[in-house]
């Protein structure tokens, strides 16, 4: 991200990208923050200890989902949040990335994974080539789009996939899948997509067309991204919650 610093007070993050659907997100000092979804990703009741330098910290109540748990039976607890990355962003003062953690459960602020809230994804900095080509690739689209990366699985230190979401709500409020994108960076430094199909029914994840397989193939892309365009499997829970 770019950390450019400008005068006024800074909003948190804006409602984009994933988080289309979230509340607080725009907004200086926000006492309850949703990024959308269920109840984990919520906070309540926060007091911000400090608002308006390089860093804001508050406290509140988040919802913990301890191992073995589901969503629902998430439970209050106590909940330190972060706000970070002060820059400009559409023009505004606007702290770009937003994290919090369980002290009590023995969490801790990690650098590594927190909430993109100016382009509107999570960030696994653990596989920072992908996170990189996939920003550039968000901020060189036309000012009609703007699409955005979900759930990324890197494979070694040059090959990246993910689902990519359309930065419009549909009628859930949701981003909309519009398929697969694979990424790779060449010999020299040069970042390419490989190939990306379209969702045709988005109750199901179907098989890319034969031609992205085949360009994966002939890439050399390692196994664990390797595809077969037969492949028709239906969400775990149905039709996806975006």
């Amino acid at each position: 991200m770019t950390a450019t610093m400008i005068r006024g007070i800074p909003i948190l993050g804006q409602l984009v990208g994933t988080y289309f659907a979230g509340q607080g997100l725009g907004q200086p000092h926000p006492a309850t923050i949703s990024l959308g979804g269920d109840g984990t990703r919520w906070v309540k009741k926060i007091a911000w200890n400090s608002w308006g330098g390089p860093t804001a910290v508050g406290v509140g109540t988040g919802y913990w989902e301890g191992p073995g748990q589901i969503a629902a039976g998430a439970t209050p607890e106590p909940a330190t949040i972060e706000a970070f990355d002060r820059e400009t962003c559409a023009g505004k003062p606007m702290y770009g990335a937003v994290e919090w953690y369980f002290p009590e459960q023995g969490q801790h602020f990690d650098p590594e994974h927190y909430e993109d809230i100016c382009t509107g994804q999570s960030v696994d900095l653990t596989c920072p080539l992908f996170y990189v080509q996939a920003t550039a690739l968000l901020q060189s689209r036309p000012s009609t789009r703007g699409d955005v990366a979900e759930s990324p699985t890197c494979a070694g230190s040059s090959w990246a996939q993910a689902l990519m979401l359309t930065k419009y709500s549909d009628r859930h409020g949701s981003g909309v899948p519009i398929g697969f994108a694979t990424f790779h960076r060449e010999s020299g430094g040069r970042w390419v997509v490989v190939a990306s199909f379209i969702h045709r029914d988005v109750s199901t994840f179907r098989g890319p067309p034969a031609a992205y397989c085949r360009t994966l193939a002939a890439t050399g892309a390692p196994s664990s991204l390797a595809c077969s365009p037969a492949t028709t499997q239906p969400y775990p829970s149905g039709r996806p919650d975006w």
